[in-house]
């Protein structure tokens, strides 16, 4: 029998035998490693879709960025710009209006009148004071109603001096619009 067994081994119908079942054995082994390599074909896929995933969302965000930056460069530029417009329509305004006064002496003149009616008003004022005080002796020769009338009367002078000087001198400068 173990003739048989062996003859039909060594016969062409057991090399058919043994190669099929070579076959089959290769067939599952190739099977299993295609298997193997077709999921580590998607896990690779999946990883590159992450990957450009990622990539895109890291472009989207550089571009935003580079966007905010260019915005807020733009926003300085044009903050300058502005800045550099008002000072030469300053310049302008400045040149226009000394112009227009013929400049030289005239502007000299009109530069100084502020100081020299201030200085004039300052200068009257006390000189009616000094000579009223010399007049009437002092404020011993009013009443107390009298004197508390011209002490009254003093101070709505002294806030209306005050209220007009500061008006006048910081009202006519030039609106900052900032």
């Amino acid at each position: 029998m173990l003739e048989t067994i062996l003859g039909v081994l060594t016969s062409s119908a057991g090399g058919g035998l043994l190669g099929t079942v070579g076959s089959l054995f290769k067939g599952k082994a190739e099977y299993k490693a295609r298997k193997l390599e077709l999921r580590h074909e998607q896990e690779m896929r999946k990883l590159d879709r992450e990957e450009l995933e990622l990539e895109a969302k890291l472009r989207a965000e550089e571009i935003e960025a580079r966007g905010n930056f260019d915005i807020q460069l733009a926003e300085l530029e044009a903050e300058a710009a502005r800045e550099v417009n008002d000072a030469e329509l300053l310049a302008t305004s400045y040149s226009a209006d000394r112009s227009s006064y013929g400049g030289g002496w005239v502007d000299k003149i009109r530069g100084i009148m502020r100081p020299v009616i201030t200085i004039y008003l300052l200068g009257i004022s006390t000189y009616i004071a000094v000579y009223l005080t010399a007049i009437l002796n002092g404020l011993g020769a009013f009443g107390d109603e009298e004197a508390l009338a011209l002490y009254g009367t003093i101070i709505n002078a002294i806030v209306f001096l005050t209220t007009t000087a500061v008006t006048w001198w910081f009202g006519s400068r030039p609106i900052n619009k900032r």
